[in-house]
């Protein structure tokens, strides 16, 4: 039965891409022509260079997740929903270092959602014959599926933040040697990212390339602060462009903020180890007395059963 209903919906897929064949070609030839009226060549040669990825899926994701923006629009007009949660969303994944849109990533949401339904549907036929639980196996499968995304993208944010919290101390230290040996704040920057890497340094060099592009140093500091959580990043940016407008020499505010990023990471490892014997009180009870205590008082109990058994 469960293949039965596999190959129809294979078969109904198919049918329907062959009815639909002559509407495809003459929309895909109209694309082309559209495009060599704007001036939009291209050159076989080129597109043969890319690989797969880049040349199918990619535009394809961007085409499906574009008419899905337009499609969804009204939809959120005629409810009236605030478009804060859309930039909420946003601003996650730029934290989370995802350069996609929201749409793109609703997208993901809906294939997990679907991945997890066919999967939930397939182990639901091969674990039982009930109806019952073949649809709660199924139910879970497809919540499983629109909820993954946003804990991944959660865990992401949080990981990333972190990754940037541990190394900014380091990269701290060394733009400000860099600039008491005599280098500017470019130069500097481009010496940590020829260095190091991680979060932190793809961050920094984005805030290197924006800046050698033209834009000015306040506005590419405040894309920075915009692109991450951490309080101590956004001190450093608000330092940085304070010492830019007033003039103040910016090694001083430099080392401050190393020296601080050095304490206050001590006292949160000293405060981590503060609580270390509160956390470890749960699996020393759970888990290491009943050992001991069946280690200690197992063979006076095995001897009083046997003496007035």
């Amino acid at each position: 039965m469960l293949a039965l209903a596999i190959n129809s919906a294979i078969l109904a897929f198919l049918l329907t891409l062959v009815a639909f064949r002559s509407q495809l070609v003459r929309e895909w030839v109209k694309a082309r022509r559209l495009d060599h009226v704007k001036g939009k060549t291209r050159y076989l040669d080129a597109e043969l260079e890319l690989n797969f990825l880049d040349r199918m899926i990619k535009p394809t994701w961007r085409k499906i997740s574009a008419q899905l923006a337009k499609t969804n629009k009204p939809r959120r007009q005629t409810k009236r929903a605030p478009q804060a949660a859309q930039s909420e969303l946003e601003k996650r994944l730029r934290l989370a270092g995802l350069r996609i849109s929201a749409q793109e990533f609703f997208m993901l949401r809906i294939l997990s959602a679907f991945g997890f339904l066919l999967a939930g549907f397939l182990g639901a036929g091969l674990i039982t014959r009930e109806t019952d639980i073949q649809f709660l196996i199924i139910l879970v499968g497809m919540t499983a599926g629109l909820v993954s995304p946003t804990f991944i993208l959660r865990s992401m944010v949080n990981s990333r933040q972190e990754k940037i919290e541990n190394q900014l101390p380091t990269v701290m230290d060394i733009l400000s040697v860099s600039i008491e040996a005599g280098l500017g704040f470019d130069a500097a920057i481009l010496k940590v990212i020829e260095r190091y890497d991680g979060p932190l340094i793809d961050e920094l060099s984005l805030l290197y390339r924006e800046i050698q592009m033209g834009k000015p140093r306040r506005e590419a500091m405040n894309g920075l602060v915009e692109r991450s959580s951490v309080p101590e990043l956004q001190t450093f940016a608000t330092a940085v462009i304070q010492s830019d407008q007033y003039g103040t020499p910016i090694k001083n505010v430099l080392r401050n903020q190393a020296i601080q990023l050095r304490l206050a990471r001590r006292q949160q490892a000293q405060e981590k180890g503060m609580k270390a014997p509160v956390r470890m009180v749960v699996p020393m009870v759970l888990f290491i007395f009943p050992v001991v205590f069946i280690v200690l008082l197992g063979p006076t109990v095995i001897s009083l059963i046997e003496q007035f058994g």
